[in-house]
Formats: C-alpha cells, sequence, structure tokens
C-alpha cells in the first residue's frame, strides 16, 4: 500500500484502542499498540497521509461512533482501514463486541454497553471501497473471521467490486490477545500488534518491493506460533490476499530480480481468486516416520474427533472421563465411547487455557484467559464449587498429589497455592518476570515447578525457590515431573524439549526434532516415554532413557495445544487449534 499504487485521498483509516475501563481490567498495553500502528501507517513502508487517519482513544460509551463509522467510510473510494486494540467481549448471540471504557463483563450488557463488530461490518460493507481492511487486536477476535458477522462472501463480496476484503484477527475463535507485562519493558504493547509492526518495519526476505497482505500475515503467524503466543486467524475475500499494504523494507538488502512477483495486486488489477491461508510448516519425512513408528507398536488414531477447541487436557484419577475446554466452557467426555458426559455452561467468559482433576476425581478446576479465574467444579454435579480471582490471566492450574492445593499461573507473573477445602489463598509465589505458562507438582507433592523466561523450582512447605533453570532461548511453555520425580521435562519456543536432574538441576538431554514451538509435555506413567506436542501439528513420543525419537504422530491439522496420558498408559490425548481432541492407543 504505497502513494503509487493507491490514492491516499479516497481513503480512510479509522484506528481506536481502549487502555482504561470502569468495569473490566485495564490494557495498559492497549494504547502504546494504538500509537505504534498510528505511526506505522503514517511512515514510508506504509505512506499514509496523518489527514485520511482518524484515531480514536479510550472512548468510554458507545453514543453515536457507530454512525460516525458509517460516515467516514461512506466516500472512500480506494482503501477503507478499521483497526481495532483493547478488550474483546461476546454477547449472549455469541458476536464479538469491542470494550469501551464504560463496557460491562455481564453477558446481557456486553453488546449495550460495547461496540458490536456488526456495526463496522456495517459500516465497511456499505462504503464503496476497492480494498476493506479490519485488523483487531483483542480477545474473542477470531469471531469476525467465522460466520455470521464476518466480512464473507455473504456479506461484503458482491458489494466490493475492486479487490476485495480482509479481516485480520488477534486470536482464532474465543482464545485471549495477549500483552507484554514484563515490568522491564517501558513501553509495553499487545503482542500481535508489536508482531505485524515488526514484521513490517524488519521486512520480509524474497518478496520483492512490496508486501501483501497475506505474506504479513504468513510471516506474523509463524513468529508468534514459534514465541509460543495465540495463533491469530485471517478471513478473506476476492483477491483481497494478494492486497499490497507496505513496502518492503528487506527488498533493498537482498538480491534484485526482474520484475515483481505475480502474488501482488493492485486496485482493479484482474488475477485468479486466492484463498488465504495461514503459514504451513513441512512434516518430517514419511519414510523416517514409518521407520520410527515400527519402535513403538503401531502406534495409531484410536479415537477421533472429539468436536471442541481444546487448550490443556486432563484425564480422570479413574481414565473414564477426559476434561478439554471449548470457548468459555469446560466440557466432559466418556473415553470408551468418544460421547460428551457434561457441558459446564456457567461460570467463565473467556478461554479456558488450562484443566486438571483432584486426585481423587471430585473436583475439576479450570483457569480462564479473560476473566482472570480459577473455578473448581463438582464432577458428578457439573456444580461450581469455588472461584479463585487471579489480577489477569491464568494459564495452568494443577492440583497436588494429596489434593490438598491447587497451583495456578498467570500472566501477572505470580503463581498461586490455594487452600483446596477453603478457597484460601496459601502462599503467593514471587520470582518470575513476566507471564507464568506452566506450573506441575512432584509427585510427592514437595516441590512446584513453573514456567516463564526460566524454569523455577519451589518448596511447597515453606515457598522459598530451590533451583532456576535456564537453558531454552527464549520461553518455557510447558514443564511436567516423571513419575520417579527425578527427571524435569520442560518445552519451550526455541522448538526444544530438554530433560533435567531434578535433585542438581543440570540438563541431562535436549530432545530435538520438533520445527516449531513446544506447547506441551507429558510423561507416560511409567516414566518410559515422554510425548510433546507443538506449534508444527505434530505429537512426538520420546524414549527417556535414551533420548531418542519413538514415533511421530500425525493428523492435526493446527497447532497442537496439549498432551496428557491416561492413568494406565494406553491411551495418549491430543488437542489442537484444529477444533479436534484425539486419542491414540498401541495394539
Amino acid at each position: 500500500m504505497t502513494d503509487a499504487l493507491w490514492d491516499f485521498s479516497r481513503s480512510q483509516a479509522v484506528l481506536i484502542g481502549v487502555g482504561t475501563y470502569s468495569h473490566l481490567p485495564p490494557v495498559p498495553a492497549a494504547l502504546n499498540s494504538l500509537t505504534r500502528f498510528s505511526s506505522l501507517l503514517t511512515g514510508p513502508l506504509c505512506g499514509w497521509p496523518s489527514e485520511r487517519i482518524s484515531v480514536i482513544s479510550d472512548v468510554e460509551r458507545l453514543g453515536d461512533l457507530p454512525d460516525q463509522l458509517v460516515e467516514l467510510f461512506d466516500s472512500v473510494k480506494d482503501v477503507a482501514l478499521f483497526y481495532f486494540v483493547g478488550h474483546g467481549l461476546f454477547g449472549s448471540d455469541d458476536q464479538l463486541c469491542l470494550g469501551l471504557g464504560h463496557s460491562r463483563s455481564d453477558a446481557v450488557r456486553r453488546k449495550t454497553t460495547s461496540l458490536p463488530f456488526d456495526a463496522i461490518r456495517y459500516a465497511i460493507n456499505n462504503s464503496p471501497a476497492l480494498a476493506k481492511i479490519v485488523i483487531l487486536d483483542c480477545c474473542h477476535a477470531g469471531l469476525a473471521t467465522g460466520r455470521p458477522g464476518t466480512l464473507s462472501a455473504a456479506g461484503v463480496l458482491e458489494k466490493t467490486h475492486g479487490t476485495g476484503a480482509y479481516t485480520l484477527a488477534a486470536a482464532e475463535g474465543h482464545a485471549s490477545a495477549w500483552y507484554e507485562t514484563d515490568p522491564a519493558v517501558p513501553m509495553p504493547q499487545t503482542y500481535f500488534t508489536k508482531y505485524l509492526a515488526d514484521v513490517i518495519e524488519s521486512g520480509i526476505a524474497g518478496q520483492g518491493t512490496y508486501l501483501t497482505l497475506d505474506s504479513i500475515f504468513a510471516e506474523v503467524t509463524d513468529t508468534l506460533l514459534r514465541d509460543g503466543k495465540p495463533q491469530p486467524a485471517s478471513k478473506a475475500s476476492a483477491h483481497a490476499p494478494r492486497l499490497i499494504f507496505a513496502r518492503n523494507a528487506a527488498h533493498d538488502q537482498q538480491p534484485q530480480h526482474a520484475g515483481e512477483p505475480s502474488s501482488q495486486i493492485q486496485p482493479g488489477h484482474d488475477a485468479p481468486h486466492r484463498t488465504a491461508a495461514a503459514h504451513t510448516v513441512s512434516m518430517p519425512d514419511s519414510r523416517h516416520v514409518r521407520t520410527l513408528s515400527l519402535a513403538v507398536s503401531n502406534w495409531r488414531d484410536a479415537l477421533s474427533i472429539f468436536n471442541g477447541s481444546p487448550a490443556f487436557l486432563g484425564f480422570s484419577p479413574d481414565g473414564s472421563l477426559l476434561a478439554g475446554g471449548r470457548g468459555s466452557t469446560v466440557r466432559l467426555w466418556r473415553v470408551d465411547s468418544g460421547e460428551l458426559a457434561a457441558t459446564l455452561l456457567t461460570g467463565h467468559t473467556g478461554m479456558v487455557y488450562s484443566v486438571a482433576f483432584s486426585p481423587d476425581g471430585t473436583l475439576l478446576a479450570s483457569g480462564s484467559g479473560f476473566d482472570a479465574t480459577v473455578r473448581l467444579w463438582r464432577v458428578n454435579s457439573s456444580s461450581l464449587a469455588a472461584t479463585l480471582s487471579h489480577i489477569t490471566m491464568v494459564s495452568s492450574v494443577a492440583f497436588s498429589p494429596d489434593g490438598t492445593l491447587l497451583a495456578s499461573s498467570s500472566a501477572e507473573g505470580n503463581v498461586r497455592l490455594w487452600r483446596v477445602d477453603s478457597g484460601e489463598l496459601a502462599a503467593l509465589l514471587k520470582g518470575h518476570v513476566g507471564m507464568v505458562n506452566s506450573v506441575a507438582f512432584s509427585p510427592d507433592g514437595a516441590l512446584l515447578a513453573s514456567t516463564g523466561s526460566t524454569v523455577r523450582l519451589w518448596r511447597v512447605d515453606s515457598g522459598e525457590p530451590t533451583a532456576i533453570l535456564t537453558r531454552h532461548t527464549g520461553r518455557f511453555t510447558s514443564v511436567a515431573f516423571s513419575p520417579d520425580g527425578a527427571l524435569l521435562a520442560s518445552g519451550g519456543a526455541d522448538m526444544m524439549v530438554r530433560l533435567w536432574r531434578v535433585d542438581s538441576g543440570e540438563p541431562t538431554a535436549t530432545l530435538t526434532g520438533h520445527s516449531h514451538t513446544v506447547n506441551s509435555v507429558a510423561f507416560s506413567p511409567d516414566g518410559a516415554l515422554l510425548a510433546s506436542g507443538g506449534a508444527d501439528k505434530a505429537v512426538r513420543l520420546w524414549r527417556v532413557d535414551s533420548g531418542e525419537l519413538a514415533v511421530t504422530l500425525t493428523g492435526h491439522t493446527r497447532t497442537v495445544n496439549s498432551v496428557a496420558f491416561s492413568p494406565d498408559g494406553a491411551l495418549l490425548a491430543s488437542g489442537g487449534t484444529d477444533n479436534t481432541i484425539r486419542l491414540w492407543r498401541a495394539r
């Protein structure tokens, strides 16, 4: 998108950022991201004149904002661009609502006190612009990429006689969008906007003079997944994926080629239809996988497919139930039949990121990113037993082996220990910088491991740290103790799985094979195997004694978020953003 290709006198950008809220947690990074995105548009790479950009910050109430948007986009002939950063909510009809200063958190009032995405859709759809771009950096942004309520063929295609419409969302479906919380960062930003601006400002090698929307989105997706951040989503119509958005800053540093890639489109140019797709990663050579699979007796897809959008998974202690999150609900499936046993409908108001059964199987804990709570559910009655509150998003939960304590981690950088019987806070473990991604108790309950930029081991009785493990490059994403408590496994954004001796904190093995972030690790009950799942869509099984790869399990079509063994070790569950949970078994 440059002044040589677009007539900015016939274009309009509307940028809205809200960081201060009366009834919702503040988002201090939102206004910094608003400023950065505005500067990006007016900079030399994008070339927008400031007079064609309307920047609206910390708007408190809806008022006549929908009508203002219609008016702003009504006379646009070339590019209509809308950007929002702040809280994203969903109404009782599951439609996306963009949080304003006085937005309410209760389901009935979210839509009436926020900016409904339908108002954006209406204003954009009725604009005569050739190119229509919507960028949403908020929780639940993925709702804008699915029907209904999307800029899709049913709504905008027939109204777009030029190049089409493109929606970029910071996260899929009901997933949360993340922002920087490290106190050492002076001007924290939301990750989606930060990575989007970083990609454009750095440029992409091999892309010619200009960057298209699909090349930018693919690169942003790749780097977000590499660093263990939420996977973004997109939706496009007509030729929108090939819309030029910016000059390529890397072009001057790479060999010049005659002509420009045919994947770039200018307004009014004819080209075949192309659907936008996220960047994909090639799997290892299939012969290699088949050979390795002989070492583990015929692992195969035993049960698929549970419908959902699972985050972390957990088996009940008797192995009869499997718990997983779908949006803001927690679901229980019967393992023997794959049938839905129960859905816990009430409670959370945002994406569930973690679940765990108590050792006696009577309670289920779930942690949510949006509402910053841990909820305890009675399994037999599917009723709410307690609600435990954090300050920011909850990333992981784990019960102690005796069931008396519950550990929870969050983006605030602390780990909380709760007394299960009373719901009281037993200890607050401080030391991490930035988000804590995962927690796990040792089998004897004496130690707790937590992951962030480091792995920390804590004495549960005193809350004192015993070791800090730092060998990953990038953030640690997951952690698990071996059944005998002698080893600790960790996964990280550096695509590695590492094994550590718990008594000394020394690394014993580095397991390589994943080609993207490792999101989850789990030991088999006998300690012989270690499972790992990652953003490369693969589940890998490793021999713990030798560190060798035993088998790669393929079938997921998107990021694998979680892996978990059944208590008897006969089954392995894997959950991914492809809306499936798969059960694998050995025959």
